[in-house]
């Protein structure tokens, strides 16, 4: 029995890593494309955001809605994105410290993934404002 010890341990091990499967890049971008809605939390409310939603499609572009409380809106349309363990997107309406505002220039921004359910794209992972997709 003490010999059956390390390979029962090792058994064990593999079994709960083979449960955390990884996704390839492909199946990635695949769980990525989808709408997504803007929690809207404290950070992003402070700068006057109502309400944004994103909208990845499969072939490489995306659009970006945001509606600010005085009634401003602002869209991107058919703008690029790709993914290689980050979300990258080409004029995103993004500041330096994560925040969502009308005055943002549009730049490049690189931003973090949740592969939870529903799938999470984080502004800033200090910031209580993402987008997520419905459940």
């Amino acid at each position: 029995m003490r010999n059956c010890l390390p390979v029962l341990v090792m058994l064990a091990l593999s079994m709960i890593c083979g449960c955390q499967r990884h996704l390839s890049p492909e199946q990635a971008k695949q769980r990525l494309v989808g709408s997504y809605a803007l929690a809207v939390g404290h950070d992003c409310a402070s700068r006057g955001v109502r309400s944004s939603t994103l909208v990845l499609r499969p072939d490489g572009t995306y659009d970006q809605h945001i509606e600010f409380t005085h009634g401003e809106v602002v869209d991107e349309v058919g703008q690029a994105w790709s993914y290689d363990g980050g979300v990258h997107f080409s004029n995103f309406r993004i500041t330096a410290t994560g925040d969502l505002h009308k005055h943002a220039p549009e730049t490049e921004a690189s931003l973090l993934v949740e592969f939870s359910h529903p799938v999470v794209i984080l502004l800033s992972p200090s910031s209580d404002c993402f987008y997520s997709q419905p459940e």
